[in-house]
C-alpha cells in the first residue's frame, strides 16, 4: 500500500475529442440597449402614488382644508384605497398654503 494519492485523470487524447475542443469558442453576449440603464417600473410604488396632477387647483392641500375626492382601490389586491380627483373646495382660514410652484401664500 502506498501513501501517495492516485494520479489525476488524464483527458482523452484521441483525435476526435481534440478537434471538438478546438472548434468550440466562447460566444460574446450582444450588447443590450437596456444594459446599464435603469428602466422605471410602470407599476405604482409606495413613493409614487400621489402626483401633483392628481390634485386640482393651485394650492397644496393642508390639514383643515375642505376637499372633495373620489376613492379608488389600488391593484393588484384592491385591499388599499387612494383618493383621486381631489379638489380643494375651501381653504382653511389662518393657515399658510403653498402653491405647486413652491410659493407660500397666507389665507
Amino acid at each position: 500500500m502506498s501513501s501517495e494519492p492516485p494520479p489525476p485523470p488524464q483527458p482523452p487524447t484521441h483525435q476526435a475529442s481534440v478537434g471538438l475542443l478546438d472548434t468550440q469558442r466562447v460566444r460574446d453576449r450582444s450588447p443590450s440597449p437596456l444594459r446599464g440603464n435603469v428602466v422605471p417600473s410602470p407599476l405604482p410604488t409606495r413613493r409614487t402614488r400621489t402626483f401633483s396632477a392628481c390634485v386640482e387647483g393651485e394650492y397644496v392641500p393642508v390639514e383643515g382644508d375642505e376637499v372633495t375626492y373620489k376613492m379608488c382601490s389600488i391593484p393588484p389586491k384592491n385591499e388599499k384605497l387612494q383618493a383621486v380627483e381631489v379638489v380643494i373646495t375651501h381653504l382653511a382660514p389662518g393657515t399658510k398654503h403653498e402653491t405647486w410652484s413652491g410659493h407660500v401664500v397666507s389665507s
